[in-house]
């Protein structure tokens, strides 16, 4: 029994080194998953969407959060007559995002 685990053990490890992918392939398109999130949608929303359950959706957002970290958020104002008061801004606005290069 132990050389069999063995055995399996170097078959992965060899497996591995060659590039080979383990595990089911996805079947849900994280962007999809996210594009609906940026809209204001929730996880519950989105599940009954896509047809998936929410801890699918919850566990997309978790795993491609630190993929999409954002490095810097701007607010641009759309009604350039509140540039005074940014401090207490509260109308319509942008949020440029700066993405991390792939």
């Amino acid at each position: 029994m132990q050389r069999i685990l063995e055995r399996t053990n170097e078959g992965r490890v060899e497996a591995k080194a060659k590039g080979v992918k383990f595990g089911r392939k996805p079947t849900i398109n994280g962007d999809n998953v996210w594009n609906l999130h940026e809209q204001g949608m929730g996880a519950t929303e989105i599940a009954k969407k896509l047809n998936i359950g929410r801890s699918t959706v919850y566990k997309i957002l978790a795993s491609e959060k630190i993929q999409r970290k954002t490095l810097a958020c701007v607010f641009v104002p759309l009604d350039f007559n509140h540039l005074n008061r940014l401090s207490h801004f509260r109308g319509p606005a942008i949020c440029l995002r700066v993405m991390p290069m792939a």
